[in-house]
């Protein structure tokens, strides 16, 4: 006799409700952005961050090193909302929104989403320790909004905005690069159980 059917297609456990936790703290960093409020964005934004490095850490070490199946999904759906989404998203109402600027942000997304994609297919192959520390890590996008927020209070968006224009060039070239960048990405202990 076939066991009981399921009456959900998902089983959350506790790492998959951390992440769902991260994913509640970048959409209230959105919701914040689209009604203006950047410092209280940017706040959500880092706090979805903090959130990020415990559930990921935590979604590893119970994985044995690497998050697993569902939660890896989940993770990889997070994380470019977190760090693709919510932060470009600020950048339009923070008034990085002409045509050309929107150009940039969308390259930004989709170099971002190929990098995640890659990052994902990687960890789940035998020899993924030969692409752990490949690329810059999206995580690094949250600085980059910190930095071009505080900047453009000194500068203005007359050299803010050009600025961010290259460095989001550059960031999108850096996460799709074979490259090791050892030290821009989480120390090798936190994932070790």
């Amino acid at each position: 006799m076939a066991g009981k059917k399921k009456l959900l297609i998902i089983e959350l456990k506790p790492e998959d409700c951390l992440v769902l936790c991260v994913l509640a703290l970048g959409v209230v960093s959105t919701f914040f952005a689209n009604k203006g409020m950047l410092i209280p964005a940017l706040a959500m934004l880092f706090c979805a961050t903090i959130m990020y490095f415990i559930a990921s850490t935590y979604a590893r070490r119970v994985g044995g090193g690497n998050a697993q199946g569902f939660t890896r999904a989940l993770n990889s759906f997070v994380s470019g909302m977190l760090f693709l989404v919510a932060p470009c998203i600020f950048f339009y109402h923070w008034g990085y929104n002409g045509l050309f600027n929107s150009a940039f942000l969308l390259v930004f997304m989709i170099c971002g989403i190929f990098r995640i994609s890659a990052f994902n297919y990687f960890g789940s192959r035998q020899d993924a320790h030969k692409y752990y520390y490949v690329g810059l890590p999206v995580f690094w996008s949250p600085a980059v909004v910190l930095v071009f927020f505080i900047l453009e209070k000194f500068t203005g968006p007359a050299v803010a905005y050009p600025l961010l224009s290259v460095t989001l060039a550059v960031f999108s070239f850096l996460m799709l690069l074979n490259l090791d960048m050892k030290y821009l990405h989480k120390p090798i202990s936190w994932v070790k159980k």
